[in-house]
């Protein structure tokens, strides 16, 4: 379990209120194989900025596309509105923001940074 879900689940005084039923992470997948021929680094572990990842996406869409790989899509993610996504993150967002305990939780996360 990722510390940072576990610790949301904790109150002020880090008594432990419950655990997440399940849990969605979003990951981002890549070819390091492409990194290396178009000679960019892997992602630290603080990540790539939306500016890196779209500096290298178009570097390697525009290279792929050269040597004659014409569908080839440098950054591909499922971005259309679909049922799925609706339900997977609208209502646990509006339920947290309408807990009450939305404050407490913001300043936890702000005392960490």
């Amino acid at each position: 379990m990722i510390p940072s879900v576990v610790e949301s689940y904790e109150n002020q005084d880090g008594q432990d209120l419950g655990v997440p039923w399940y849990t969605d992470y979003g990951l981002l997948y890549y070819r390091t194989d492409l990194l290396e021929k178009y000679n960019f680094s892997e992602p630290s572990s603080e990540g790539w900025t939306y500016d890196e990842l779209y500096e290298i996406a178009i570097t390697v869409q525009t290279g792929e596309r050269a040597e004659g790989d014409e569908s080839f899509d440098g950054f591909v993610w499922m971005g259309d509105s679909y049922e799925g996504r609706l339900n997977t993150h609208t209502p646990r967002v509006m339920s947290w923001l309408s807990s009450g305990t939305t404050g407490r939780v913001r300043a936890k996360v702000m005392k960490k940074k």
